[in-house]
């Protein structure tokens, strides 16, 4: 009655100042029409005035159903509850044995080794490289000769180098001149040329790496790296064994600006192919690094909003692409029984990747790492950054007893050892006292709020009883 009185009041109000718009007030009293017989059939069959006050009341108790705490709420209090008191009892279970003191005792094995016999292995030999193709090559163009040219187109000619010397310096002029000079050349019938002698020229050209003119490349030295290689943080590591690292590192390798374009999302450059020498105890292996490619891209899952928005707009052939540059090169070498260095030979064999993280299953990782960023800095790669400074490319050479490799491979590439059995203690008790505090209120309130519920059906059946008598 009191929605249907309000429409009503509504429409009596909306009546006198809409004027021209009558049908504003009627549509309104339509409203308030449908909206009484949509609440008259709403209503029981047997309402009348005799129940209007029980239905009222009836009506009144089902509202407050929704009293007290929201049953959504009380799921996300159980849910999380539950999420931290098992994982509690996880950490708490997993403190009873302490996998990290295996992972630890076996790398102070390797550490041990590393420091009596390893390290000496890469001291005494000598590592050399160079690069074997593409290489500069030598192009001979021929002498060009142009026919003779008619007095007219002369004199053509000269005006328009008089009109560009009169003019304002300028890409304008230039370009007025231009257009002048092909007008000349067109009003005589000619094609332009210009004669020039024969000359020699220096190109880029893809070479055999056994050709003869690839092993005259002189070989260069390797540089000897000393540097720290770094852990994961904020773990124990006064039980862990320490060494002296050493590797060999390279930069410098590939030029600053290599020649090469962006054709349709590939990367007209040239690939390079590296020959790597190692010389111990009087053996001398070479292996090579083929086909290292400079530039690629890969293929990004964004559709094309996405594309623009992350991946700097790079779209075509109905598809998002992200460009990768080559960020580094390690390769892992293996000190052989009879003196030598060879490729450290993983489940892919002798002719497989020998990158320098080996995973647990002794598979090595590819020796070449892209990006989607230049080698030595953070710049991204975009439509508007196309090519990058390969000279700042590292290139390192690392034992596959390297204590590093060999933590790699332990902590399956997270470089952690793991917490101990007294860190994981504290950290399951104090998971199981969050959850045990998100729990305690659950039980009063769901208890309270099922004898209140029951308390209200017990009324609602008391206050309709009498309709039946």
């Amino acid at each position: 009655r009191q929605v249907d009185k309000l429409f009503l009041d509504l429409a009596s109000l909306i009546e006198p100042w809409v004027g021209r718009w009558e049908w504003a007030a009627k549509m309104a009293m339509a409203a308030a029409v449908m909206t009484s017989q949509r609440n008259a059939r709403s209503r029981p069959s047997h309402y009348n005035s005799r129940f209007a006050d029980d239905y009222a009341l009836r009506n009144t108790y089902l509202d407050d159903d929704h009293d007290g705490p929201n049953l959504c709420w009380l799921l996300i209090f159980f849910v999380v509850g539950g999420a931290f008191l098992s994982t509690g009892f996880y950490y708490a279970y997993s403190s009873f044995y302490d996998p990290r003191q295996a992972t630890v005792l076996e790398y102070n094995r390797y550490v041990y080794e590393w420091n009596v016999t390893h390290r000496a292995e890469l001291e005494k030999s000598a590592f050399s490289w160079r690069v074997v193709s593409p290489l500069p090559t030598s192009t001979l163009l021929p002498a060009v000769t142009c026919p003779s040219r008619p007095p007219t187109l002369v004199t053509c000619l000269g005006a328009c180098d008089e009109a560009a010397a009169k003019g304002p310096a300028g890409n304008e002029t230039e370009k007025q001149a231009g257009v002048c000079a092909g007008r000349c050349w067109q009003d005589a019938g000619m094609m332009p040329c210009m004669s020039s002698e024969a000359r020699e020229i220096l190109t880029l050209a893809v070479k055999d790496p056994y050709s003869e003119e690839a092993q005259a490349v002189p070989w260069q030295p390797f540089t000897i790296s000393t540097e720290s290689d770094a852990v994961a943080r904020g773990q124990r590591t006064d039980d862990v064994a320490t060494y002296e690292p050493y590797s060999l590192l390279i930069s410098g390798v590939l030029p600053s600006d290599p020649p090469g374009s962006w054709d349709y999302g590939k990367w007209t450059g040239l690939p390079y192919t590296i020959e790597i020498k190692a010389e111990s105890g009087g053996v001398e292996r070479a292996f090579l690094l083929r086909d290292v490619a400079l530039l690629e891209e890969v293929y990004a899952s964004a559709n094309q909003k996405m594309c623009r928005v992350h991946h700097n707009n790079n779209w075509h052939d109905g598809a998002c692409w992200d460009r990768h540059a080559v960020e580094s090169v390690c390769m892992n070498l293996n000190y052989s029984a009879a003196g030598g260095w060879d490729k450290g030979t993983g489940v892919g064999g002798p002719d497989g990747p020998f990158g320098c993280w080996v995973s647990a299953g002794g598979a090595p990782d590819h020796e070449i790492k892209y990006a989607p960023w230049c080698p030595g800095t953070k710049t991204i790669l975009s439509q508007f950054t196309e090519t990058c400074d390969f000279s700042k490319l590292e290139m390192r050479i690392r034992s596959a007893f390297d204590p590093h490799v060999r933590l790699y491979t332990l902590t399956d590439g997270t470089f952690n050892f793991g917490q101990t059995p007294t860190e994981n203690w504290r950290q399951g008790i104090i998971l199981i006292c969050v959850g045990a505090f998100l729990y305690l209120p659950l039980a009063p309130i769901i208890i309270i709020k099922c004898s209140n519920r029951r308390n209200r059906r017990l009324r609602d059946n008391r206050a309709a009883s009498h309709m039946f008598d």
